[in-house]
């Protein structure tokens, strides 16, 4: 179910769709997120996900998405449909995969480790949607 979104204080601020399962780390990050001035939107998997993007009344700037999620589609899928299907949208991945591997496999994706800062996510995403426009 998609989360209702909130929209900042102004004018156009960059849409976020947070992909992410578990509710206790969603919940928290859409709201800091909206704080920040952000639009947001909130799924809890790539089905999800894709169908808000398809939707063309909703307009997305950015997808961050966690790896490890229910469904045929994990965050690395989701990720690469985005580029394909949708390649203005900007993504950042979120695991708490530790190590070399994760890093490895998102050499050309923005990734943020598990468990992150709040205002850290809110930087990045501010500088990812600044290089995008």
């Amino acid at each position: 179910m998609i989360d209702t979104p909130v929209s900042g204080a102004t004018a156009h601020p960059p849409a976020i769709l947070v992909v992410e399962d578990e509710v206790l780390i969603r919940v928290p990050i859409i709201e800091h997120l909206q704080d920040c001035g952000y639009h947001v939107f909130g799924v809890s998997n790539a089905a999800e996900a894709i169908a808000v993007l398809e939707r063309n009344e909703v307009h997305i700037d950015l997808v961050f998405t966690d790896v490890r999620m229910p469904g045929e589609m994990d965050g690395w899928g989701l990720a690469a449909w985005v580029r394909e299907h949708h390649p203005e949208k900007a993504v950042i991945v979120t695991s708490a995969e530790q190590g070399q591997a994760a890093h490895e496999l998102c050499r050309e994706l923005p990734f943020l480790q598990k468990p992150y800062d709040f205002d850290d996510v809110a930087a990045r995403i501010a500088a990812v949607t600044r290089r995008a426009a």
